[in-house]
């Protein structure tokens, strides 16, 4: 559904097949790799896009990182919304 949403428009503002190809694959390689398991220092990207080592902590059960990091590409999103929590 949440894919629908942010497809219609783009199709209807008349971006390229090629474009919304692109879109598809990107956000499909990411939600793999956020949900990865991967030991990797990302450093300074964590606060530019979702990275595992930002989203891993929407997923803890310690409550003090509960309700936090939902932002699926940018971060800045939960930043600005006071849900970004990544130790």
């Amino acid at each position: 559904m949440t894919r629908a949403l942010v497809m219609l428009p783009l199709y209807l503002l008349g971006f390229e097949q090629a474009a919304l190809n692109a879109y598809i694959t990107l956000v499909g390689v990411q939600a793999v790799a956020i949900h990865a398991n991967l030991g990797i220092n990302f450093g300074w990207l964590r606060y530019i896009i979702a990275t595992p080592q930002f989203h891993h902590w929407h997923h803890a059960k310690d409550h003090r990182y509960m309700d936090a990091n939902y932002a699926v590409h940018l971060p800045v999103i939960d930043m600005i919304f006071g849900t970004y929590r990544c130790p």
